[in-house]
């Protein structure tokens, strides 16, 4: 077949659109209309597919919706993962807004209004990003949505005192974590992720409220007195798992989780997600724990001693996990799911932004040493070691390294924190 090839020059870089047997594309006797056709440079590409191999352990940094759609900070997040260990990269995809950040396939939506253009181009963004090889992760806020509020507010949780949405310590609304409804109305958009060449979805604030009035809070879907809030999150995740069966799904949770065993009233238990999704997230930021953690006055000034403390409680609740999967027999009133994927793995994110303390290149760098010391504790390998020359050696390990994302609100992050590429 004789094909035409335009070539196409824009900012992110050279593209070929070829179109098939232009000498057959006339209009009565006027000329091809290969030779009028005018190019849309604000055109989006092709959707994409995943990485073929996609890189492991994830190391990540999170990027904004506003940071993803522009041009020069996507160029500098590349350069920064080209040149480092990083090989994965965060971006927002519906944040606490409740607004979804470019012109998604999704029916309600649109109806809906919610979403802003703040990545025009989001296919041909991925392809930025996988042209180098760099893993691309969606993320998701799911209950606290105040967008979705207002398009139905019978969804939201209400204030009892007043019957309008009801509000947190910050005025924003949140709707009904066991609304199956809200499920759908996420797990759409995550298709649509998936569906332009997303290697993986993230899903937050899969939780209920944790600060504001609580008591004045009234449900439309969840009912205490029947169920816990741990188990509306778990079926949540499976319902997700179900309707994403092949994808990769990651879940960010609080880092308490990690050494509390029960539901802290938020319907999150660390032991949850890993039954249904790929990567488990804990946030585990040093300066979020409180005074005297651990026996600490200022926890954000010990990243290593924190981090490696929470890192082992959560390596140890998946062995228990894991055996608790091998020993329960499977039936109708097990809460295993019937085909479990292999047990999840853990990524936490960490920190790179300033709160208790100056997070400089040591302080970050600990919180990685942290990581890797307990996930070589956990396989049985010997922890970094110093010889003579007080270098570190560390004997070989396959499962001694383990993923990790870094957290910069304002997506400014610690290079010389990170290994060389």
């Amino acid at each position: 077949m004789v094909c035409a090839t335009v070539m196409l020059f824009v900012a992110a870089g050279i593209f070929l659109l070829t179109f098939p047997d232009a000498s057959s594309l006339l209009i009565g006797n006027l000329a091809p209309v290969s030779e009028k056709i005018q190019l849309d440079p604000s055109a989006d590409i092709d959707p994409q597919k995943p990485l073929a191999i996609p890189p492991h352990p994830i190391k990540a940094i999170y990027l904004t919706s506003w940071s993803a759609g522009s041009s020069n900070t996507v160029d500098r997040a590349i350069s920064l993962i080209g040149a480092t260990e990083l090989n994965a990269v965060v971006i927002d995809i519906k944040d606490y807004t409740g607004m979804v950040s470019y012109r998604p396939d999704v029916a309600q939506v649109l109806e809906y209004g919610s979403f802003e253009n703040r990545i025009k181009r989001i296919n041909a963004m991925i392809k930025l990003f996988h042209d180098s090889g760099i893993y691309v992760i969606g993320r998701i806020a799911v209950f606290q949505d105040p967008q979705l509020v207002r398009a139905r507010p019978e969804f939201a949780l209400r204030s009892k005192k007043t019957g309008r949405p009801w509000g947190d310590a910050k005025g924003i609304t949140w709707l009904d974590a066991a609304a199956p409804a809200v499920w759908d109305y996420n797990l759409e958009i995550a298709k649509d992720v998936l569906a332009r060449g997303f290697d993986e979805v993230n899903f937050d604030y899969i939780r209920f409220p944790t600060d504001g009035d609580l008591g004045d809070v009234q449900y439309a879907f969840y009912n205490p007195a029947t169920e816990q809030k741990h188990q509306v999150i778990q079926d949540f995740l499976k319902h997700a798992r179900q309707e994403l069966p092949s994808a990769k799904i990651s879940i960010d949770i609080f880092g308490e989780t990690t050494f509390i065993d029960q539901d802290s009233g938020i319907g999150q238990k660390f032991e949850d997600g890993f039954l249904y999704v790929d990567a488990v997230s804990p946030m585990i930021y040093p300066s979020h724990f409180g005074k005297g953690f651990i026996g600490f006055a200022n926890p954000a000034a010990y990243p290593y001693e924190v981090v490696k403390y929470v890192t082992d409680k959560s390596f140890a609740k998946m062995k228990a996990l894991t055996n608790a999967i091998l020993k329960e027999p499977v039936n109708s009133t097990s809460t295993m799911p019937a085909a479990p994927p292999a047990i999840a793995e853990l990524r936490p994110w960490l920190q790179d932004f300033d709160l208790g303390v100056d997070y400089d290149a040591v302080k970050v760098r600990a919180q990685i040493t942290a990581l890797n010391d307990s996930a070589r504790a956990a396989a049985g390998c010997p922890s970094s070691i110093k010889n003579q020359q007080e270098k570190l050696q560390l004997a070989p390990c396959p499962q001694g390294e383990i993923g990790w994302m870094l957290w910069s609100a304002a997506n400014s992050y610690t290079r010389a924190a990170l290994a060389p590429q």
